[in-house]
């Protein structure tokens, strides 16, 4: 289901309206993301660098290791114009080219010797930074950043497909996983060994991240992986992961109580399960992301809960976070076509619960994608 290139063109084209709206003269891009995106390049390879250099007028040019040449011809086919450095010469009088020759070649070719130049200053290394200025002496740098970040908030129809399939292998996974993975004995580490194996049997290219599996008191515990603690009986367990699919993440959070849990902590999941749902509620066009998250906090206020977490949710797309974050300091407007996980959550001394929805932003309010029961599963 690999995207056309009917498609990349109608990015590229948003992109130079962007571009154009911001006095950009070049935009050049090296986070891996932002160049799947906007070529379709799926092979990640961060010990070599890749550089698509988008100019506001004129043609796109990429360029990576010769090494990956075989790989950028068969997966990139609507970008004509490719050029590869020389990392091993694969013949004594072969010439040899580096990333910046390569570069500056292209950057003549293009016309481009000063004038407004977009980089991901966020990605871009300071070597990489150096040696731009020094090609480039005249130039003046803004970061773009944000330009790629907004685009790839609201997503295409193609998009928004991967990302349900997606979102239905995580949501297959999670029926076995808590009916014949989570049992007291095992290991956390076992448990997610065997999601990530489902995930793949299931048609997944992966997950988006390690799965993660927390018990008892590391339920309390953000974005860690698990351990080879043996979960226990009378432990709530929590559970987060989410399948890749042609690229696109998915992300999705229950919980699990093993044996008999205190009824304090069957009280509590049940309102943070009341409040992620009346969240769901009120999510719909033009409310910004900061809106979100305090109305999930004034629901917690009204629960006397205390506010552990510093955001409620995020995007999901080819990163299984970035924007719009729900959090209090993100004002972007929500739209049709976002893609949402929703995640309220508490993290006490003892245990932590969070429960997570995958949400498209429509028309008039939300499609929830996520089909996993939410009840607090019980185990053995």
């Amino acid at each position: 289901m690999a995207a056309s290139s009917g498609l990349f063109r109608t990015k590229l084209s948003k992109l130079k309206f962007r571009m154009k709206e911001r006095d950009l003269d070049i935009i050049m891009l090296q986070n891996w993301s932002n160049i799947f995106y906007m070529t379709g390049l799926r092979t990640a390879v961060m010990t070599r660098p890749i550089n698509l250099i988008v100019p506001l007028n004129g043609d796109p040019v990429l360029i990576a290791s010769k090494l990956l040449e075989r790989t950028i011809r068969n997966e990139v086919r609507w970008i004509d114009d490719v050029r590869f450095w020389t990392e091993f010469k694969e013949a004594k009088d072969e010439e040899v080219y580096t990333p910046s020759d390569l570069i500056k070649d292209a950057l003549n070719q293009i016309g481009i010797r000063a004038g407004k130049i977009g980089i991901e200053k966020g990605y871009f290394s300071v070597q990489s930074f150096e040696r731009l200025k020094e090609l480039l002496p005249s130039g003046d740098f803004s970061d773009c950043s944000d330009v790629l970040g907004s685009m790839r908030m609201v997503k295409y129809p193609e998009e928004i497909a991967l990302l349900k399939r997606a979102i239905a292998i995580t949501d297959s996974v999670f029926k076995i996983a808590v009916e014949d993975l989570v049992r007291r004995g095992r290991t956390e580490l076992d448990v997610a060994i065997d999601i990530l194996k489902c995930l793949l049997e299931k048609g997944a290219e992966g997950a988006s991240f390690f799965p993660m599996v927390n018990s008892g008191r590391r339920s309390t515990l953000l974005s860690t992986r698990p351990s080879k603690k043996k979960i226990c009986d009378k432990e709530i367990v929590l559970i987060d992961f989410g399948a890749v699919y042609e690229g696109y993440c998915a992300d999705i959070t229950r919980m699990a109580a093993v044996g008999d849990i205190p009824e304090s902590q069957k009280e509590l999941f049940k309102k943070i399960l009341e409040i992620e749902e009346k969240t769901l509620r009120v999510i719909a066009p033009k409310k910004a992301a900061c809106d979100i998250y305090n109305y999930a906090m004034t629901e917690f206020d009204r629960e006397k809960l205390p506010r552990s977490i510093h955001r409620i949710g995020h995007g999901i797309g080819i990163d299984y976070h970035e924007g719009p974050f729900l959090g209090y300091w993100d004002e972007t407007p929500l739209e049709n076509g976002m893609v949402v996980a929703v995640e309220p959550g508490i993290n006490l001394t003892d245990f932590g619960i969070r429960i997570e929805d995958a949400v498209l932003v429509t028309k008039k309010g939300c499609e929830i994608l996520s089909k996993a029961p939410k009840d607090l599963y019980q185990t053995a």
